[in-house]
């Protein structure tokens, strides 16, 4: 499924497929832009907290697993937050 192939993995076909989709997030009821999105080209026109669904997922794929389960036992003595802070949303 294109749900689980990072971004570069797809085919033009399925990469044309995420075109005209958008992706939006709420917090407490309150539109969350977030910053990669804010990019022209990443975003609805007239609304960067409209993000399209390529973008999401080329944002998102960064933070996902490749090998989950191997993640889990990895990091099971690390400490539950990461030494340096991590700038979210790029």
């Amino acid at each position: 499924s294109i749900g689980r192939k990072p971004t570069p993995s797809l085919t033009d076909k399925e990469k044309a497929s995420l075109q005209g989709y958008f992706v939006r997030l709420r917090y407490n009821d309150e539109a969350v832009t977030i910053p990669g999105c804010r990019q022209a080209g990443n975003h609805l026109d007239g609304d960067e907290s409209f993000c399209t669904l390529a973008a999401f997922k080329a944002i998102v794929d960064k933070f996902t697993p490749r090998d989950w389960k191997q993640q889990c036992r990895a990091n099971v003595k690390a400490p539950a937050f990461p030494e340096k802070p991590e700038p979210a949303g790029y």
